[in-house]
């Protein structure tokens, strides 16, 4: 697949490149970003989402509307399994000397089990979807993904997340890639819940960034924006591509089925092409 790639290092990055296109008035093949219904994009114009993009994509309320969701410790595979470490307790097999002499509770010393390494992974979501997809389904999803790479990054794996929104049409297409957690970088959910869990983020941003490129180019001249169910993810190491079936997405339980389903067997493929 031929890709046009539009890559931005941040949601502020994302959000200074549609501003500057909104302002300049930049031509446009179409214009279904800007005169796309408020209420089919969660009640975001184009000024909210650029706002919200230059925010550095923090959005707290859909932060806050986000169900936390738990996953019980049953290991996701592909990481390498635990080794014993030994950390300050209460109780242990041994006294540690300095704690004890500042008073400090935790002052024996005991075994523990730790996730080993510290294996970086590439995380791509595709922010495209359906027509029919709602925004209810679209947060269940991002609240599954968030929840699911949480598990993975108290496993142990260090996270580098991007937002994607890769549409073809005739072996032709777009790509415009959004990094929202850098490897190192700390994460809440209100840092990448716009970008996830917001159909104005697709809607408003990447099809902005998508009606920039000149029509007939990257197979844009046959059918709008084209669809992204072909989209090839081979340079990332985890990916969640796009939603074709909004129904999987209408619970919370069955996201979380959806995606931990999708997790597993990616990792258990990465972890044994690793091994060949």
């Amino acid at each position: 697949m031929r890709y046009t790639h539009f890559t931005f290092n941040s949601c502020i990055e994302l959000g200074e490149y549609v501003q500057k296109l909104v302002k300049n008035k930049a031509p446009q093949w179409d214009d279904s970003s800007t005169t796309n219904p408020r209420s089919e994009n969660g009640g975001f114009s184009m000024n909210d989402a650029v706002t919200t993009a230059l925010n550095g994509g923090n959005w707290q309320d859909g932060a806050n509307k986000m169900p936390s969701l738990a996953i019980c410790h049953d290991r996701l595979h592909g990481h390498t399994s635990d080794e014993s470490i030994i950390e300050n307790n209460m109780f242990g097999f041994a006294p540690n000397v300095g704690a004890y002499l500042s008073g400090a509770p935790d002052n024996m010393m005991s075994f523990e089990t730790a996730p080993t390494g510290d294996k970086l992974l590439r995380v791509a979501v595709h922010v495209g979807r359906i027509w029919s997809s709602e925004q209810h389904q679209v947060l269940n999803r991002g609240a599954a993904i968030m929840a699911v790479l949480d598990q993975l990054s108290r496993e142990g794996f260090n996270i580098e997340l991007w937002a994607i929104w890769r549409n073809d049409d005739d072996g032709e297409g777009i790509s415009v890639e959004t990094c929202i957690k850098h490897g190192n970088d700390f994460w809440t959910p209100s840092s990448v819940a716009f970008a996830l869990c917001h159909i104005a983020f697709q809607r408003r941003l990447c099809w902005r960034v998508a009606e920039s490129v000149e029509r007939g180019q990257a197979g844009y001249g046959l059918s709008g924006y084209g669809t992204g169910m072909s989209a090839d993810f081979s340079d990332f190491d985890l990916s969640f591509g796009y939603v074709t079936e909004a129904l999987k997405y209408d619970t919370l339980d069955k996201a979380l089925t959806t995606i931990k389903t999708s997790t597993d067997q990616q990792l258990k493929a990465l972890a044994q092409k690793e091994a060949a």
